[in-house]
């Protein structure tokens, strides 16, 4: 996407970039990449422009195409599985301890 229309692309201008991106990259990887440019666009209230028919369209033929991707069954980190994984440790076993911590740090 070029610079003048980084902030308000127009649904050719998305799908021309998936398109590009997918020749050298993994139909997972497109994906991913198309969820952080939705993140981003989001940020703006332009997000309407992934979201779009056309664009869903051009992921799934490029998935029909080149394989869908494996599906990813890890469980996001929340404040709420924190918690949970916190009560279950023992807090009293210093290696517990520590790993609990580092898995809040990097939350």
């Amino acid at each position: 996407m070029s610079k003048e229309d980084e902030f308000n692309p127009s649904e050719r201008t998305v799908c021309e970039w998936v398109a590009h991106e997918s020749l050298f990259l993994e139909p997972k990887s497109v994906a991913k990449y198309v969820q952080a440019v939705k993140y981003f666009l989001d940020s703006y209230n332009k997000g309407e422009v992934i979201r779009s028919v056309l664009v869903k369209r051009m992921l799934r033929s490029l998935c029909k195409k080149y394989g869908k991707p494996v599906r990813d069954d890890r469980e996001n980190v929340t404040i709420d599985l924190l918690v949970r994984i916190t009560k279950k440790i023992d807090l009293n076993d210093h290696l517990d301890v520590c790993c609990m911590a580092a898995s809040i740090i990097a939350f």
